[in-house]
C-alpha cells in the first residue's frame, strides 16, 4: 500500500516543536487565554473571500460592486480577501499592461463608491497564477505597485500579499493559497483517484481527496519540481506544520468546505468570474457560509 503519513493535529505539532505560537510571538499562557476571549467575543468580525475575480470583465466588476454595496448597506466592516486572477487578458499581450492598470482602477472606483468601506474596511489582494508580476515558481510576489496606484490612493486600508500568505486573527491561523491545484494534482497523480459513485458510500469526492493529500503531506503543493517549481529557500512558506485553523485552497473548481482531521477547516470559495460565488467566514465561531450574487 502506498500512502502518506496521516496528518497531525495542531496541538500535538506545537507541543512537539515546544511552541505555543508559530508566528514567533512569545506569548505567556495568560496572554493566549486573553486573546482567545477576545476572539470569541468578536462576533461582528467577518472575512469575505472571493477568488478568480477578472476585473477586466464588466459583468464581473458589476457583480463585485453589488457585493460591496450589500455590505455597505448592512453596516458591516469586513476584511475583504480578493484573490486572482485579476485579469482575463495576459499582461504580456498587446495593451496588456494598460489593461491591468485599468482593471485595478475599476476596482478602486467600485470600492470608492461605498465611502464607509473605502474608509474603514480592510482589503487584502492575493495574486493568482496568471497575474502580472508573478511567474511559474512559488511563492509568488505581490502585485507590483505600479499597477495599483489608484487603489492605494482611494482605499484607506489595502494590503498586497504574496501567494501563499498567512493571516493571524487573535489565536487563529489562516492560510490563503490561490492555485488551480485540483487539475494539477489529477494530472500528476501516481495512483488514480478513488472514484465517487452513489453506490460507493465510503469513496470521498475528488476535492476531499485533494484536501486530504495536502494535509497529510503538510505542504500546499506536494508536486515534483518539474511540475511546479518552488524557490527552494522559500519552500517553508508552503509548509502546513502545524495545521492552520482555516486553509483556503482557492481553485477554479466548485465551492467546498470540509472539517478535516487535526482540527483544520479547508474551504474553496469558488470562481467568482464563473458563477459569482464567494465565502463568508466568521472567525468567532469558525463557520463558513457559501454565498452567491444572483445572475
Amino acid at each position: 500500500m502506498v500512502a502518506a503519513p496521516p496528518s497531525e493535529d495542531r496541538a500535538t505539532t506545537l507541543s512537539a516543536m515546544s511552541l505555543q505560537d508559530p508566528f514567533g510571538y512569545c506569548l505567556r499562557p495568560q496572554q493566549h487565554a486573553q486573546m482567545l476571549e477576545l476572539e470569541t467575543a468578536a462576533t461582528e468580525s467577518l472575512f469575505v473571500i472571493l477568488s478568480d475575480i477578472q476585473l477586466d470583465r464588466p459583468s464581473v466588476l458589476e457583480k463585485l460592486q453589488r457585493v460591496f454595496e450589500g455590505f455597505e448597506a448592512s453596516g458591516a466592516e469586513p476584511v475583504f480577501i480578493l484573490m486572482g486572477n485579476f485579469v482575463n487578458k495576459p499582461a504580456t499581450a498587446p495593451g496588456g499592461r494598460e489593461g491591468v492598470t485599468d482593471a485595478f482602477s475599476g476596482l478602486a472606483d467600485a470600492i470608492a463608491a461605498c465611502p464607509r468601506l473605502a474608509r474603514h474596511a480592510k482589503f487584502l489582494l492575493v495574486p493568482g497564477p496568471q497575474d502580472v508580476g508573478t511567474h511559474n515558481a512559488l511563492p509568488r510576489r505581490p502585485i507590483p505597485e505600479i499597477f495599483t496606484k489608484d487603489l492605494r490612493k482611494k482605499v484607506a486600508h489595502v494590503t498586497f500579499a504574496s501567494n501563499p500568505c498567512r493571516l493571524r486573527f487573535y489565536t487563529q491561523e489562516i492560510v490563503l493559497f490561490r492555485e488551480d491545484l485540483l487539475r494539477k494534482m489529477q494530472r500528476h497523480t501516481v495512483l488514480p483517484p478513488q472514484p465517487h459513485a452513489a453506490d460507493a458510500v465510503d469513496a470521498p469526492e475528488l476535492t476531499e481527496q485533494l484536501v486530504e493529500a495536502v494535509l497529510d503531506q503538510a505542504h500546499l503543493c506536494p508536486l515534483p519540481l518539474q511540475a511546479k517549481p518552488v524557490h527552494w529557500e522559500l519552500d517553508y512558506t508552503l509548509r502546513l506544520a502545524p495545521l492552520p485553523h482555516l486553509l483556503v485552497l482557492a481553485d477554479h473548481a466548485d465551492q467546498y468546505a470540509f472539517d478535516c482531521k487535526g482540527g483544520c477547516q479547508a474551504v474553496n470559495p469558488g470562481s467568482f468570474s464563473s458563477d459569482y460565488s464567494f465565502v463568508v467566514y466568521r472567525p468567532a465561531t469558525q463557520e463558513c457560509e457559501f454565498s452567491r450574487v444572483p445572475s
